[in-house]
């Protein structure tokens, strides 16, 4: 809490008005630009030849730059291409809701004295450099269905908090960071006979979330905390993997519809980027990793970005679309790559299956007989010459990504390369 009062104080100053038990004074802008900052770098033919933002991004060890270089570009025919518009609060009766559910969620009344939801424009601001700087390079959330006024409060804070911090806003991203934090911790220890199954998707969410934030904002003591709740964070995985298991059986072959879809797909991708940042820490500070491999196996690997950015409403573009997919699970892709088969696959998918390689070598190499196991690296060896192939073949993307001009390829490829 003394941190949470220190942040809360520091912010004051910035102009925060809009205190938990009050509805917003902030008039509220519908902004989807960038900060000044990316404005002036986006305006600028010398740096945009030299970079992107990324590479200004405080995200930047973990997830790198998008490259100006053309590394791979989608194969197929061309296609109509979309720029999604990030998810905005767009009237003051949202601002409202968004109070409320944060007061509805703080049952204690910790953030009664020193949280403040930022101005109309500030959350504008932070939505949008999340969704448009952040989100690419780890797509777990569905941006068209993202409503800030209905969504979780715990998972909003989180989104706002790494917005706030690609803008380069500290104070308010250590607010909204804490403020998060809090809600999720009254959650789960005041929700009795707490069961991972049982787990809502959104608390998975909001907590990866706030431990990539703690892990990468700059904080000291915030990697101990993010790996106080790894197991956690696991074992949420495992119940609702188990639970998305039920569902799918439950309807005995028959194709969900397209909001079930979404539902599921959100459930997988929210999987595999715990699984993507747990393969960051091991490849950054040598930590033992928390899920294996083994926890996915028939689990579908994530769809293509062009897929996943459908609106609600285009259920009938979705139909089509879906006749058309190759769904491949973790486990079929696995056996393809060590087997020396490429496999067709999602921008997603091929950050996904590099992750997997990346801690098969790690283990081998912290085996006492790796030295000797020549039939091992030769498999693994295989895989990653099989994997790299599989580049060439990787599913076509249509959705824009502003940072990757003039870079082809998708954010994730470059991500998976720098793997």
């Amino acid at each position: 809490m003394a941190k949470s009062q220190s942040m809360s104080s520091q912010s004051t100053a910035t102009g925060h008005d809009s205190r938990l038990p009050h509805s917003s004074a902030g008039a509220v802008g519908i902004h989807s630009h960038l900060p000044p900052l990316m404005e002036q770098q986006f305006g600028n033919p010398s740096l945009s030849a030299l970079g992107t933002p990324g590479a200004l991004s405080p995200f930047t060890s973990m997830m790198g730059p998008v490259s100006p270089v053309d590394y791979r570009r989608s194969p197929g025919p061309p296609q109509v291409c979309t720029m999604p518009k990030p998810p905005q609060v767009e009237s003051e009766d949202q601002i409202a809701s968004i109070l409320q559910n944060i007061k509805h969620c703080d049952s204690e009344g910790a953030l009664l004295d020193t949280f403040r939801l930022p101005h109309g424009d500030d959350l504008n601001r932070y939505l949008s450099t999340y969704f448009t700087l952040f989100h690419h390079h780890l797509p777990f959330l569905h941006p068209s269905s993202f409503n800030p006024a209905h969504v979780s409060a715990p998972l909003l804070l989180s989104v706002l908090s790494v917005g706030a911090l690609y803008a380069f806003e500290q104070d308010s991203a250590y607010m909204l960071h804490i403020g998060s934090k809090l809600l999720i911790n009254q959650f789960l220890v005041n929700k009795e006979n707490f069961s991972s199954r049982k787990c809502p998707i959104w608390a998975m969410q909001a907590t990866l979330l706030n431990m990539i934030f703690a892990s990468w904002s700059g904080d000291p003591k915030g990697l101990e905390w993010a790996c106080s709740v790894k197991s956690l964070v696991a074992n949420m995985v495992a119940g609702n993997r188990y639970e998305l298991k039920l569902r799918s059986e439950a309807r005995q072959g028959a194709q969900p519809n397209h909001q079930e879809w979404i539902e599921d797909e959100s459930c997988r991708r929210t999987y595999y980027a715990v699984y993507i940042f747990f393969g960051l820490l091991t490849m950054t500070y040598n930590h033992t990793p928390a899920i294996s491999f083994n926890e996915f196996d028939t689990l579908e690997l994530p769809s293509s970005e062009t897929l996943w950015a459908l609106d609600v409403n285009q259920s009938a573009t979705w139909h089509e679309s879906m006749k058309t997919t190759n769904i491949i699970t973790f486990q079929e892709s696995h056996c393809n790559l060590f087997q020396g088969e490429p496999a067709r696959y999602s921008a997603f998918a091929t950050r996904v299956m590099i992750n997997a390689l990346f801690l098969e070598v790690w283990y081998h190499k912290r085996c006492p007989e790796a030295l000797q196991d020549v039939v091992t690296e030769y498999k693994l060896r295989l895989a990653l010459e099989s994997w790299e192939k599989s580049l060439e073949i990787c599913e076509p993307e249509t959705v824009v990504v502003q940072l990757s001009a003039p870079h082809r390829g998708h954010p994730l490829i470059f991500n998976a390369m720098a793997v």
